[in-house]
């Protein structure tokens, strides 16, 4: 009998009791037709290389059972990330300052202003640069305009 023919025999005759008895442990159908299905994957491509195991039965068990535990870890690792994460991110919550407060309350930075200032859509050519230079506190005098670009 061949590496093929014998897995699927193993196949048919354990995956029934193999997934019967991981979802009465597990309490999960779908989990425990996803590992059964990857002990025989991972048979399909280790029998016909190493050989077919002297109980094919036990080592799918084994393999089965071992691939539910590393998923069960998994999930309740991520769950405690996922917990710890809505912790850290209440806190940051809590810590920052209200958004809403701020954006309601006038603008005094200096910078701030000369930068919309400077930005403006409807601000161009000479009037502008005026208008930044106010803000800055000067005046435009024959040396600033000379240094101006396309004044």
């Amino acid at each position: 009998m061949t590496a093929k023919a014998a897995i699927e025999a193993v196949w048919r005759i354990e995956q029934p009791k193999l997934a019967a008895r991981l979802t009465r442990i597990l309490r999960d159908v779908g989990l425990a037709e996803e590992v059964v299905q990857d002990a025989f994957v991972l048979a399909l491509e280790r029998w016909p290389r190493d050989g077919i195991s002297h109980n094919p039965a036990a080592w799918l068990t084994r393999v089965a059972t071992n691939r539910a535990l590393d998923r069960l870890r998994r999930t309740v690792l991520i769950d405690g990330k996922h917990r710890q994460l809505a912790v850290d991110l209440a806190e940051l919550e809590r810590d920052m300052p209200d958004i809403e407060a701020a954006l309601d309350e006038d603008i005094d930075d200096d910078l701030l202003r000369l930068i919309f200032t400077a930005c403006h859509p409807g601000a161009a050519g000479r009037a502008a640069r005026g208008r930044c230079l106010a803000h800055a506190g000067r005046t435009v005098d024959a040396g600033d305009r000379a240094r101006l670009p396309g004044a």
